[in-house]
């Protein structure tokens, strides 16, 4: 079968290996989320501060503009930055990590997120959860 007689996809051909069809894989794009931050910890946005928190829980970080990078574990990058009243964490994560590794940089993940925003886990996932209701 050739190239030409397989289905298109938005314009494109599909090529053909071993007469299996084969459909490119996007590339891994880092997940974006806005966390709420208590208008008590909204000091904690400007980058000098989310460094210094960054650097408590991650070792390093580094300012970028307006952004801050850090990498951990299983963070391969992660950048935060002020977006209004909340604070947006960009995240990439290698799946390919021991499990304990994993474990403590979820840990320390949780525990920057905490000291940026003023929420635990559980309220923040309480307001994700809150939020994503009332857009429907």
């Amino acid at each position: 079968m050739s190239s030409e007689a397989l289905p298109r996809t938005r314009g494109i051909p599909r090529p053909s290996l071993a007469g299996r069809l084969f459909i490119a894989c996007p590339a891994r794009r880092p997940t974006v989320q806005n966390y709420p931050v208590r208008a008590s910890e909204r000091a904690n946005l400007n980058p000098q501060a989310l460094e210094r928190i960054l650097r408590t829980h991650f070792d390093s970080a580094t300012i970028e503009g307006e952004a801050v990078s850090a990498t951990y574990g299983a963070i391969e990058r992660l950048t935060a930055r002020a977006q209004g009243r909340e604070l947006g964490v960009e995240l990439r994560m290698n799946p390919k990590v021991p499990d304990d590794v994993a474990r403590e940089t979820i840990a320390r993940y949780n525990r920057f997120l905490e000291e940026a925003t003023g929420y635990s886990a559980k309220e923040r996932a309480k307001r994700l959860r809150k939020s994503a209701t009332a857009g429907d």
